[in-house]
């Protein structure tokens, strides 16, 4: 099983976001691996992160941990800054080596997606590059100092990680799978009605393809398929064979670098302890908003809350109170 290790950015202090005030390199490099995550346990691969800066995450721990792992790919995550208006997608590689081949596999995978310019540098002086056993590619992402890159980046968050896992699959040779669709979804709303089955039965009429059709994984569309769908909206059809979306990884201990409240928190609220409701929220990928991370309990903050906890089985009120916290720091 391939193993990647992750070394997200950690600079001290974070490089700011021009995207928002609250953001910072370090910050959105860790939320896009949060994304990537997903995918890599969906598609069977093994993969570790190196720590938090408070936990004493360093390039140094991540070479280190990444060598006595035996990782198979050493992927740095970081974006880029220059004057304000460069935009595009820069991967650093080792001149030696596969670098370049497989990040020359990623772009063309990101290409399907990301609007602005790619290309591939090669640099010999840069500690990860030169210091790790396995293919490091040294991501930038995008440049986190022009506020279009940046914010396309943290809009497309999601797709941009699978597209980068997909091309991983590709360089590994493993099957992609996506965690965050069900097999004979075809009219992609995220449920199994008659309405598939009609979609189905005209893909067939036209002869075509679609991957999440196959119920029978025979890499073709026949009544067989249409059969197979029908008996699993009956609910007789194997359930191992619905592809279900994982449960949201747990991210890493004591990451929140905001005091935990320990009063009651709703609507109007403001200070610290709303800024670690919120950045516990944004980690799993709820929208508090265009302002982020700003210590006032708002309407997007308050519609986060009320989506957190129906998602969780609390009582749907808003208000952030024991129950809720405690949820916000198990998931």
């Amino acid at each position: 099983m391939p193993k990647i290790y992750l070394s997200p950015a950690r600079h001290t202090p974070d490089n700011p976001c021009a995207y928002s005030k609250s953001c910072g390199e370090n910050k959105h490099n860790d939320a896009y691996l949060d994304e990537l995550e997903v995918y890599l346990a969906a598609c069977g691969f093994e993969y570790r992160r190196n720590k938090p800066l408070e936990l004493g995450g360093t390039m140094q721990t991540a070479v280190n941990e990444s060598n006595s792992w035996g990782a198979h790919l050493h992927y740095i995550s970081h974006t880029n800054a220059s004057d304000g208006t460069a935009k595009g997608s820069r991967p650093i590689v080792h001149p030696t080596g596969n670098g370049r081949k497989w990040a020359e596999i990623i772009l063309k995978h990101r290409a399907k997606i990301y609007p602005y310019p790619m290309k591939i540098n090669e640099r010999t002086d840069l500690y990860e590059l030169n210091a790790t056993k396995a293919v490091a590619i040294y991501e930038e992402h995008v440049f986190h100092d022009n506020y279009e890159d940046a914010k396309w980046f943290h809009e497309n968050m999601r797709e941009y990680a699978k597209h980068t896992c997909m091309a991983l699959c590709e360089i590994f040779s493993m099957p992609f799978v996506d965690p965050y669709v069900i097999l004979g979804d075809v009219n992609r709303d995220n449920r199994l009605t008659v309405s598939d089955v009609i979609a189905l039965r005209n893909l067939i009429m036209s002869d075509s393809y679609d991957e999440i059709a196959d119920m029978t994984k025979d890499k073709r569309l026949t009544v067989a398929d249409i059969i197979a769908l029908r008996q699993t909206i009956m609910g007789n059809f194997p359930q191992e064979t619905i592809l279900k979306p994982p449960a949201t990884p747990k991210p890493p201990a004591n990451t929140n670098p905001y005091n935990k409240p320990d009063t009651d928190l709703k609507m109007g609220s403001t200070g610290e302890g709303v800024k670690w409701v919120q950045f516990e929220l944004q980690r799993r990928g709820y929208d508090i908003g265009p302002s982020g991370i700003d210590g006032i309990f708002g309407k997007y903050t308050d519609q986060a809350v009320r989506q957190f906890q129906k998602d969780n089985g609390l009582a749907v009120d808003g208000i952030v109170g024991a129950k809720t916290r405690s949820k916000l720091e198990e998931v």
